[in-house]
């Protein structure tokens, strides 16, 4: 029983140190890398009449302690499954509502649904700054994380990448809505 309770403490102290490693590598962003995105989100071509903007976002989380890539995705992905709009809704990135507009990204979220998805979190690498492009359009958005996932969505199987801001603390989408306002 003791050396049982020996081994517990070992495993314990050991995933605390693992846990403490991740946090400071998170905050000194080691392992940061570029990576493309998502094949959809993607154009093949991107035009040189491309207009571009910079993307101000405050750097002061609104919570004590920012949402994990984790907990997030697995909300993400349990939206898209079952079609949770309000929850998209709410985490569509400010560049993205900017672009096309609340009303016109909340008729797209519907383009999401999947009730077939079945994606895992692999890894997830930034921040990064982010150039999310969209019809002939571009915004420079900073604090931006790559997730890397593997599984199926949308028919297709195997291993995607996912842009996602975090921006206060909690983690922003980017797709394309439609038609920009301006």
């Amino acid at each position: 029983m003791a050396r049982l309770r020996r081994i517990w403490l070992l495993i314990s102290l050991a995933g605390s140190a693992l846990t403490v490693v991740g946090i400071v590598g998170l905050v000194a962003h080691w392992g940061t890398t570029h990576a493309v995105a998502h094949p959809a989100a993607t154009p093949a071509v991107v035009s040189s009449a491309v207009k571009s903007t910079a993307v101000n976002r405050s750097l002061t989380p609104t919570q004590a302690q920012p949402e994990s890539p984790a907990a997030f995705f697995a909300l993400f992905s349990a939206a898209v499954r079952t079609g949770d709009t309000s929850f998209l809704a709410a985490r569509v990135d400010p560049a993205v509502i900017a672009r096309y507009g609340a009303a016109q990204c909340q008729t797209a979220l519907g383009s999401l649904h999947d009730p077939t998805e079945q994606l895992r979190l692999v890894s997830t690498s930034g921040p990064v700054q982010y150039a999310y492009v969209s019809d002939g359009m571009s915004a420079t958005v900073p604090d931006t994380y790559v997730f890397h996932v593997d599984g199926t969505a949308a028919g297709q199987s195997g291993p995607r990448a996912y842009h996602f801001a975090l921006e206060h603390g909690t983690f922003h989408l980017f797709l394309d809505c439609g038609t920009p306002l301006h």
